[in-house]
C-alpha cells in the first residue's frame, strides 16, 4: 500500500516469491519509490514474514542506485513471504512513482498483483498511470485499487495531484 500525504510517501508491501529448485539467492530492487532529481529513499527495511529455517533477507547499499535486500530462501522451491517498508519526504513535489517495470528482468508474469493507494481527498483528485478505482473511503481518505492476474507491467505507477 502507498500512503500519500502533502509531503510524506510511505510504502508498505508484502511480497510472495517462490525460490528456484536449487534454492539460490536472488536480489530484489527495492525501495520501489524514486523522486526524479531528489536523493533514494534511506528509510527502508524488509524481513521475511515468516521464517524458516537458513532463510534470510540481506540488505544491500542503502546509497546505490541499484539498492534493495537478497533473498536467501533456505530451501529449494520454497516460498518467501517478504514485508517491505519505506518512506520519504515528497520534497514539494506532485508526482511519485512505484517502480514496476523492475519486475521484467524475471522475465514472466507476476502471478498476481494488487496495489493500493490511500489517498488524501485534501489534495484533490489523483491521476494515476494504471486503472485504479475507488475502493473504499474513510476519515477524509479514499483508497484507490488495482488488481491483476497475472501481471506483466510495461508501465511503472506514477501518482499526480
Amino acid at each position: 500500500m502507498i500512503t500519500i500525504d502533502r509531503d510524506s510517501i510511505q510504502v508498505r508491501g508484502r511480497y510472495v516469491f517462490l525460490s528456484d529448485s536449487a534454492g539460490r539467492p536472488f536480489a530484489v530492487r527495492f525501495p520501489a519509490v524514486r523522486t526524479p532529481g531528489f536523493p533514494r529513499l534511506r528509510n527502508w527495511s524488509a524481513s521475511i514474514e515468516d521464517p524458516r529455517a537458513g532463510a534470510m533477507v540481506v540488505p544491500r547499499d542503502y546509497a546505490a542506485i541499484d539498492s534493495g535486500f537478497i533473498i536467501f530462501p533456505g530451501s529449494a522451491n520454497d516460498t518467501v513471504r517478504v514485508l517491505a517498508n519505506s518512506g520519504d519526504r515528497l520534497y514539494s513535489g506532485r508526482s511519485a512513482t512505484y517502480l514496476l517495470t523492475t519486475a521484467r528482468a524475471w522475465g514472466e508474469p507476476l502471478d498476481r498483483a494488487v496495489l493500493e493507494v490511500n489517498w488524501p481527498d485534501s489534495l484533490g483528485v489523483p491521476r494515476f498511470s494504471l486503472p485504479l478505482v475507488p475502493a473504499g473511503h474513510s476519515n477524509g481518505r479514499t483508497l484507490f485499487r488495482f488488481e491483476a492476474s497475472p501481471f506483466q507491467p510495461d508501465t511503472d505507477l506514477v501518482v499526480r495531484w
